[in-house]
């Protein structure tokens, strides 16, 4: 999300005043590319799919502080 749209959510009352938009995709994209790199190096090319639950939690722990919750 660019800087000014998270400032136009913010003033909507839709993210938290204090929420860094930025830093949680970041923590959101570094959380998957460690589960897939861990998932890679232990099983090679051939490693299963992260289960959709591991990204759903990651998701939920991201975005939580950014809706005040």
């Amino acid at each position: 999300m660019s800087g000014g749209r998270a400032t136009g959510e913010q003033a909507l009352g839709r993210l938290a005043p204090g929420a860094n938009p930025e830093a949680a995709a970041a923590l959101l994209i570094g959380g998957c590319f460690h589960e897939a790199f861990l998932r890679y190096y232990a099983a090679g090319a051939d490693a299963e799919v992260a289960p959709r639950g591991h990204a759903e939690m990651l998701a939920r722990a991201a975005v939580a502080p950014l809706l005040g919750s």
